[in-house]
């Protein structure tokens, strides 16, 4: 891989720590220890695609497994890591894309329904061992909403198979 600034092909691998995210996730991130690759010449830093999708996977992680309602620079990450437009997501929270516009923007608060749409849909694109951590936040909603029913063919496989584990409590009804 030739660097960005000199153009030298010779690069070394290192450990960076508290490495800053913010221009890839769109919300204040730094990962506590990050892979990269570091110019021999002229010392800059750069990432590899493969390093940086795991450091942004782990981030979705972490803003999913928040008590907090989500803020609206959380909102657009997600939905950014999704690879979906506010219209398609919006359509599949049945909500208006200005709806999903004013979460983004900070002009309207992201509703707890809609709060933990977002969070389910977010799971599925985790590794296994992920979504395994994450449903323990999931699973403290004693009763979802009706529209999370929906959603939940979206992770159905991965819920069961946590159930069978007694990682989640079933659910009654």
């Amino acid at each position: 891989m030739m660097c960005a600034n000199c153009g030298n092909k010779t690069k070394k691998a290192t450990f960076v720590r508290g490495y800053d995210l913010t221009i890839w996730a769109g919300l204040p991130a730094k990962a506590r220890r990050m892979r990269v690759l570091r110019c021999s010449t002229c010392g800059a830093n750069s990432v590899e695609g493969r390093d940086l999708e795991a450091a942004l996977d782990a981030l979705v992680l972490e803003v999913v497994q928040r008590r907090e309602r989500l803020t609206g620079k959380e909102a657009r990450f997600l939905r950014g890591r999704l690879q979906l437009t506010q219209k398609a997501l919006a359509k599949r929270m049945g909500v208006n894309p200005i709806t999903i516009s004013d979460w983004e923007r900070g002009d309207r608060h992201i509703s707890s329904e809609h709060d933990f749409m977002l969070r389910a849909l977010s799971l599925p694109r985790l590794p296994k061992n992920w979504v395994v951590r994450a449903l323990g936040l999931l699973s403290v909603h004693k009763e979802p909403p009706p529209k999370i029913r929906a959603l939940e063919a979206d992770f159905s496989l991965v819920i069961e198979d946590q159930k069978r584990r007694g990682l989640v409590r079933a659910r009654k009804g």
